[in-house]
């Protein structure tokens, strides 16, 4: 992980001074992509929280096309849920092939409810939204395990999607990343 935060840092994503040394200390994932396909590498990265709170912060950045220095163009604090040092419970981060970023997170680990989570993140219109929201869910002590599970994928942008294979619609707006909450998809997949 050092040697990662060293190359975030070597890259310009961060500065080092001994004040943002905690700073660096929190990267916890990176991904790099090109998330406006404008033929420069982006990044994003995952920053554990500054207590002990699950709630991881994303921030992405923009690569300027004639310096390349990376800029930074989005922020969400508390975005996604995981326990770092726990297996099963460990977000993560994905550049797709389509230049959108992936943020898994999960619970495979603890408890009977298993479940596992993905947030399409895209750039449009000069700004970063949640394109798509994907959760599946199962009870490990469920004596009707194939009855009992949810798989739910959304297409947050067009307002619609599959839940249980089903198809379904539902009102939605382009959300902002830092406008993201988790209750908009949960309710959508009826899981709150």
């Amino acid at each position: 992980m050092q040697a990662l935060a060293a190359a975030v840092i070597a890259a310009g994503l961060m500065s080092w001074t001994p004040q943002t040394a905690s700073a660096n200390e929190r990267i916890f994932a990176v991904a790099t992509g090109d998330w406006n396909q404008d033929g420069t590498a982006d990044a994003a990265m995952l920053l554990l929280p500054e207590d002990d709170a699950p709630d991881h912060t994303l921030v992405v950045y923009i690569a300027d096309r004639v310096t390349r220095r990376l800029r930074l163009a989005a922020t969400a604090e508390n975005f996604v849920w995981g326990w770092p040092d726990t297996a099963g419970q460990s977000p993560r981060l994905e550049a797709m092939a389509n230049g959108s970023l992936a943020v898994h997170s999960q619970n495979e680990a603890i408890g009977r409810n298993r479940w596992a989570q993905k947030l399409t993140i895209a750039y449009r219109n000069g700004t970063f939204v949640v394109a798509g929201f994907t959760y599946a869910a199962y009870d490990t002590l469920s004596e009707n395990p194939d009855e009992d599970a949810l798989e739910c994928d959304l297409n947050v942008l067009t307002g619609e999607g599959l839940l249980d294979g089903e198809p379904i619609r539902f009102s939605t707006t382009w959300i902002p990343l830092d406008a993201w909450t988790q209750e908009f998809g949960l309710k959508v997949c009826r899981v709150i």
